[in-house]
């Protein structure tokens, strides 16, 4: 079927594989004639089907952060039928201490020329208790920062309006599950 390798190296903003790497903060290794590098996720991807790579390089590994026990993920894509392309999707990890989130991540796929994290909402939930007012203000915000296009697969008004609900969903169940150990 493919690579997490090929996933991401296809640079598309639709990549299912490439969002959860975003969402964890994780890192890409890279080997070419010249070397080795480290390129953090975050920076691979420089448009649509585009990517740091040098004609030369290739992708040998990933490191991904193991997400402790206070950690919750959660992951949703809408329009995903076997191969299907998604038409958006959402992974969302949040970190509890003390009944607050200590630490946040909201990515998206498919509403951006690349996979985007939303710094402005995860500031936003730090140090917050996830309530339903709180969430519904989160999910705003996720709505609210998004530029999608209008495509074949749907229309940007579309992807804004799930987007909302998308990212109350993946807020509150990322919030109340733990990562598996």
């Amino acid at each position: 079927m493919g690579t997490l390798a090929g996933n991401v190296c296809n640079a598309s903003p639709a990549a299912d594989g490439a969002l959860g790497l975003v969402a964890q903060d994780s890192i890409i290794h890279i080997a070419g004639s010249k070397g080795t590098r480290d390129v953090p996720i975050t920076e691979f991807f420089t448009g649509p089907g585009a990517i740091v790579l040098e004609k030369d390089e290739i992708v040998t590994g990933f490191t991904v952060p193991i997400m402790d026990k206070d950690t919750g993920y959660h992951f949703i894509s809408i329009g995903r039928m076997a191969l299907d392309i998604s038409t958006i999707s959402i992974a969302v990890t949040v970190t509890k201490k003390d009944g607050k989130v200590a630490k946040a991540t909201v990515a998206l796929g498919s509403v951006a020329p690349t996979p985007l994290r939303l710094p402005e909402v995860e500031a936003f939930l730090k140090g917050k208790s996830l309530s339903d007012d709180v969430i519904w203000e989160a999910a705003e915000m996720v709505s609210n920062g998004i530029k999608p296009i209008t495509d074949v697969r749907a229309s940007a008004e579309y992807r804004k309006e799930a987007a909302k609900g998308m990212a109350m969903e993946a807020i509150k169940l990322a919030w109340t599950k733990e990562a598996q150990q």
